[in-house]
């Protein structure tokens, strides 16, 4: 943290800077940084391993980015990006066939805004780049991958190896590269597993808290192994930290490898004192190298026994063939006398048959060697199985706590988190017994004078107060225990399971205030300070050694309501709809609980890339990028609308999958426009798919978020039993526990709003009464009942003749829903210039127009305050 240790990450920084140079060939670097000696490592091999090379632009080069996910499943990008700097604005992750900027431009933003960087900041250097450099394209044939992800994949690899040659004399080692991955297990149930429904108001501070935990564990690896392992690591060593994972790029030295051993046994142990086994987190690492020769990536067991024999069984027929060729141009055997017609023949035929050989030797070979994506599935089995040995380092330690029961700290409790007459209490989140309850550092609820107090652990409460300030939140200041803070100071700052990490989230106010105290800025001396979606990190305070980044959060603005002369955020029974006491027990009031992720994400990084030749680092680290970036940033932009600012709150946003709650009617529509957002960003492919379930605003949050796990899973599955009207597999969402296509949900999206217009125009004679009847035909239909094909004709036939001229149309389309048996049915609304038109297997549309109708029917409850 600060810019102490970044003048030893020469070759990273020389790397990085050279890079720019490429970019911007008449850049002035100045004296920002200090000019190291020539490379001592072979910077070709780094790129050759990487699989691509940074070109400089010219007049023939296009300069847009490619869409990747083109690349992947179509073979090339059709779709390009604007270049400009990344932000989180409205169609910034939308690529186009017409895009739009300039390098000349984007080289003037970049210069102004280097000047304002502190000389030596590594980390401030490292964010600059992400800002300008994620949209601009490595060269022409790659297009797809971007020179941000690029450089920062190679100043690692460059560094790792200069480091790794530095050391390898005394240790003899021929691999020079480590992945260490990091994974927090347990993060679904830690967020929304409380005790009690009073302790809702936790569940934000406790998601934005496993963030801080993931970046403490990043800033601890790169720390202990800078101290004890005498490397240059930093925050470009970092390949992705995202949903709860984190890669990270070291050298392979015994002393890295002891270092995160010994820190793995520290966490193991202070993650068990602070949360017991609700959380627990995984780490482990495999060693790879690169083989020059062969241009291909290798572990311990491709180096001694793939790369030993069979290349060197190619590399003899391969010479054979070369041998016999020479005969058959000179046309003499090997005892110098003319080739008979016969011996001809018979040397082509050896000819051939070794080119199978080769052909079949050489498939085994690609089977065998380790790509890119065996290296993850290799690291993350690894990291996986020790999920069945938890807490195995302290099971003797700490016998009692596993093994014993606890009678002496046993009570009852009316609701846990309440005291009762035993005056032992218990927090409300994890339901751990609180020693020594204090209203001050335990109550959640002691400022509101509410009765019983709602208490929590100290550190759940220092959670909750961190989800309070979220909503006002600019700075994300995090520095390490280099750093001495007061007794005061520590009081207020969050330090995940005590690793010596201090994090603060602080606003403007907060500043401005410290400032007419001080005169200054203490409070970020040697600190890395972020701003919190917002890429304009540097026009900001200044603090002596002090970084300045950004990072993307999903969701830190909340629904929010007046309460006297402050703003608050909303509670649960608030979100559903009920503004006023009076309103409780009228209409329908729910809230709505999102699950959404994406689908075959796996098979994307191990299959999809493999076929279009993507295995490489750049590759998997543009599609996860681009999926942080989208999920962690960008679907604060879709929120923040007017819309739904008042009515969702995301509460888990990031990696590749979105847990979100708010008014039942704008989670639908929330639900809605992620999807399509995401379609544009991907061109349809990869796909997502989505859970929704409902509940009152006092129902378990647990509860909810199970429901909506079931829904989505339910989504995961559409498609897989093969049916006489669906197709597609995933892609899928689940409403009112009725799985459709997104495609289908679009449709019911616009039925519901013409429902809507007939149930409240009472000259069309579209009642309630007879959205009960459309569902009850629907219920015959999947009971088997034949009855429901002449009653529903019989009865809206019977209603067409009767009603009145305004009414007729929609009698007549519900008619031709019910009595249309072909086996496709278009079906087709066109009135007023508004159209709906989609052509499906007619008892599916029986099956849209019901999930229409429950949808207005609900919608106008609500809207009417009526049951």
């Amino acid at each position: 943290m600060g810019t102490d240790k970044n003048q030893n990450c020469r070759i990273y920084i020389q790397s990085l800077t050279e890079g720019i140079q490429v970019i911007f060939p008449d850049f002035d670097l100045g004296d920002k940084f200090e000019r190291g000696s020539a490379y001592k490592v072979e910077m070709k091999m780094v790129s050759d391993f990487l699989g691509g090379h940074l070109e400089p632009p010219d007049d023939a080069r296009t300069p847009y980015l490619g869409n990747i996910f083109e690349q992947i499943y179509v073979e090339k990008s059709f779709h390009f990006f604007d270049l400009k700097p990344l932000g989180l604005g409205s169609g910034m992750f939308c690529p186009t066939i017409a895009p739009k900027g300039t390098l000349a431009k984007l080289r003037n933003e970049f210069t102004e805004a280097y000047q304002n960087i502190p000389k030596g900041s590594l980390e401030s250097l490292f964010f600059l780049c992400k800002k300008y450099l994620s949209f601009v394209p490595i060269n022409q044939t790659q297009n797809y991958i971007n020179a941000f992800e690029f450089l920062k994949l190679r100043s690692a690899f460059a560094q790792c190896l200069h480091d790794f040659e530095v050391q390898k004399k005394t240790e003899k080692r021929e691999l020079p590269f480590l992945m260490l991955c990091i994974d927090i297990s347990g993060i679904q149930g830690f967020i929304y597993n409380i005790a009690s429904s009073k302790a809702s108001k936790s569940l934000k501070g406790r998601s934005f808290y496993l963030q801080l935990l993931m970046d403490s564990l990043i800033q601890r690896v790169l720390q202990d192994t800078h101290q004890k392992a005498s490397i240059s690591s930093s925050i470009g060593h970092t390949i992705y930290a995202s949903g709860g994972k984190a890669y990270l790029l070291l050298p392979n030295l015994k002393n890295v490898k002891n270092a995160i051993e010994k820190l793995e046994k520290e966490v193991e142990r202070k993650v068990y004192e602070e949360n017991k086994e609700r959380l627990y987190v995984l780490m482990d690492f495999v060693e790879f190298g690169y083989d020059k020769e062969n241009k291909v990536m290798v572990t311990e067991y491709t180096k001694s026994k793939i790369l030993t024999k069979k290349q060197q069984e190619i590399a003899s027929l391969t010479q054979n063939i070369k041998r016999i060729k020479e005969k058959l141009k000179y046309r003499r055997n090997d005892l110098g006398k003319p080739l008979s017609d016969a011996g001809r023949t018979q040397l082509d035929k050896i000819i051939e048959a070794d080119n199978a050989k080769i052909q079949a030797l050489s498939g085994e070979l690609e089977a065998d060697l380790i790509l890119i994506a065996d290296l993850w599935v290799e690291l993350g089995n690894k990291t996986a199985q020790k999920k069945f040995r938890k807490y195995q380092n302290l099971f003797f330690k700490k016998f009692d706590d596993f093994f014993e029961s606890k009678d002496e700290d046993g009570f009852d409790t009316a609701e846990i988190g309440e005291q009762v007459d035993t005056g032992k209490k218990v927090c409300a989140v994890t339901g751990d017994l609180i020693k020594d309850a204090n209203s001050e550092l335990h109550s959640l609820t002691h400022q509101d004078d509410e009765k019983p107090h709602v208490w929590v652990t100290e550190d759940v409460k220092k959670q909750v107060e961190l989800g309070k300030k979220l909503k006002d939140t600019t700075f994300y200041v995090t520095y390490n225990g280099q750093k001495r803070l007061s007794k005061n100071a520590q009081k207020h700052a969050i330090n995940p399971i005590n690793l010596g990490m201090f994090s603060y989230v602080r606003d403007n106010e907060d500043f401005v205030n410290e400032y007419l105290d001080t005169g200054n800025f203490y409070s970020i001396r040697r600190s890395l300070v972020r701003k919190i979606n917002d890429t304009n990190f540097l026009d900001t305070l200044k603090g002596q050694d002090a970084s300045y980044g950004f990072t993307f959060y999903g969701g830190n603005q909340q629904a929010l309501k007046r309460k006297g002369m402050e703003e608050v955020e909303k509670d649960y029974e608030e979100l559903t709809g009920i503004t006023q006491e009076k309103e409780k027990g009228t209409g329908f009031h729910r809230l709505g609980i999102l699950r959404m992720d994406v689908d075959g994400l796996g098979g994307l990084f191990a299959d999809e890339m493999k076929k279009n030749d993507l295995q490489n680092f750049p590759a998997y680290a543009m599609v996860s990028a681009h999926l942080e970036n989208f999920f962690a940033g960008y679907l604060n932009t879709i929120r923040n609308q007017k819309k739904y600012e008042e009515w969702v709150n995301i509460l888990y946003s990031g990696g590749d999958d979105v847990f979100a709650i708010g008014r039942w009617d704008m989670i639908l529509e929330f639900a809605q426009e992620i999807r399509n957002d995401f379609e544009a960003f991907t061109r349809g492919k990869p796909t997502l798919s989505a859970g929704i379930a409902m509940m009152g605003g006092k129902f378990p949050i647990s509860k909810g978020a199970d429901m909506a796990g079931s829904a989505e899973g339910k989504a995961k599955k559409f498609g897989e039993e093969k049916t006489n009207y669906i197709s597609a597999k995933k892609n899928a969402i689940c409403i009112f526990d009725e799985v459709v296509s997104w495609d289908e949900f679009e449709q019911i999206h616009q039925l519901k709003n013409y429902m809507m217009e007939w149930l409240q125009n009472p000259e069309t004679q579209f009642s309630k009464s007879l959205v009960y009847k459309i569902f009850h035909f629907r219920d015959l239909k999947n009971k088997g009942l034949h009855d429901w094909k002449w009653l529903s004709a019989y009865q809206f036939a019977r209603l067409e003749k009767v009603s009145k001229p305004k009414s007729r149309r929609s009698f007549e389309f519900l008619k031709d829903v019910f009595g249309n048996h072909k086996n496709v049915f278009s079906l087709k609304v066109d009135w007023e210039e508004n159209c709906v038109n989609v052509s499906i297997k007619s008892e599916r549309a029986i099956d849209i127009l019901c999930l229409a109708s429950r949808w207005a029917e609900l919608e106008l409850r609500m809207k009417n305050k009526s049951n």
